[in-house]
């Protein structure tokens, strides 16, 4: 997500899918939690993989209502079928119907480990993302450099973006692994990439990405 969204970014030249705010390290194919952390208290609900179908629909409509529609081309790539591969956007895309040849529902997830650990996979459990959070209390967590709301109900998880103020493509919030300055624009792009804002997302109880004490592997 991360990867595919800063390539986008910085490929176009345009205002934000990826968050910049530590190198990128090779995929991995599980990350288990800190012992330590999951014994001295009791975990967080947010705590878990969650997963969800991704479609192009719900993703503009949520950038639509929240005013951020030039953000659209960065979000919506993986969700069109024959978007180039380097994640530059197509002469031919009609931004009056950016969801023209959208692909069916995709599944995506998103494990939140115990430790601060955080990993996105794709439809088939191959790693895309990664990043660190930290819990700032029990409905709001932060990444390095943007805040996201959440609310747990049983096994639904909603996420939902902190818009910081004044945030443009001519405030730079950090770099990419390749030392390129990345916006809050950019950034913001990716956050929304993550939380898909308005949407479910349902907890997973069994897998190699479920940490330990969470949904029915605990």
């Amino acid at each position: 997500m991360r990867r595919a969204l800063l390539s986008l970014i910085l490929l176009v030249g345009a205002a934000c899918s990826s968050n910049p705010s530590k190198a990128v390290a090779p995929p991995t194919a599980s990350r288990p939690p800190a012992a330590s952390t999951a014994s001295a208290s009791p975990l967080s609900p947010l705590v878990g993989q969650w997963k969800l179908k991704r479609t192009c629909a719900a993703i503009v409509s949520t950038l639509t209502k929240a005013g951020l529609t030039d953000l659209i081309p960065q979000d919506i790539g993986e969700t069109i079928k024959g978007w180039p591969e380097d994640a530059s956007v197509p002469a031919s895309w009609n931004p009056s119907h950016p969801c023209a040849h959208a692909k069916p529902p995709t599944e995506h997830s998103h494990t939140f480990w115990a430790d601060g650990s955080f990993n996105s996979y794709d439809e088939n459990g191959n790693e895309v993302d990664e990043d660190t959070y930290e819990l700032v209390d029990d409905h709001t967590f932060a990444f390095k450099y943007i805040t996201m709301h959440y609310s747990v109900a049983g096994d639904s998880l909603r996420l939902d973006v902190v818009i910081p103020p004044n945030c443009t493509t001519k405030r730079i919030v950090g770099y990419d692994d390749e030392g390129h300055p990345v916006s809050c624009r950019e950034n913001l792009a990716w956050a929304f990439s993550v939380a898909y804002p308005g949407q479910v997302w349902t907890r997973v109880t069994s897998g190699p990405h479920v940490p330990a004490g969470t949904g029915s592997s605990g």
